[in-house]
């Protein structure tokens, strides 16, 4: 992964983590049916796919099209009229922060101190010591 991704990663990071001020995010509200939500499974798949055929690259690609463009230069820039309005603040927040966890935990045999040192920083409700003993999604 480039510099440039690795900018983009820390600053949509910071966009995110910045939004939810001093409240405490509970994922287990996140809204499934939302399209972000439906792509971020369809990434896991995609990437547990390329990992058990050991296709790294195509894992490492895929998360790189995802995060780069469905969720920062789409979602996110949608989501920030629905961050400014109180009755889809909370949800929009959720959503955000689910995104950018999946991402990370996809992301962090890549490139595991970059992704350590973000999750160190998430405001999560159930939040573990360290992000290499969260969970992988399937």
């Amino acid at each position: 992964m480039g510099q440039k991704f690795l900018t983009k990663l820390w600053n949509a990071s910071r966009f995110v983590i910045g939004r939810a001020e001093e409240d405490k995010i509970d994922l287990s509200q996140v809204d499934q049916s939302e399209a972000i939500v439906k792509k971020v499974q369809q990434l896991i798949h995609t990437v547990n796919k390329a990992l058990d055929e050991y296709h790294f690259s195509k894992a490492t690609e895929s998360i790189y099209h995802f995060f780069w463009h469905d969720f920062c230069d789409q979602y996110l820039e949608e989501s920030k009229d629905r961050l400014n309005d109180p009755r889809t603040r909370e949800a929009t927040l959720v959503v955000l922060f689910f995104v950018l966890l999946t991402t990370l935990k996809l992301l962090h045999p890549f490139m595991p101190f970059v992704t350590e040192e973000i999750y160190q920083k998430l405001p999560l409700e159930d939040k573990k010591d360290s992000l290499i003993i969260e969970e992988w999604p399937k």
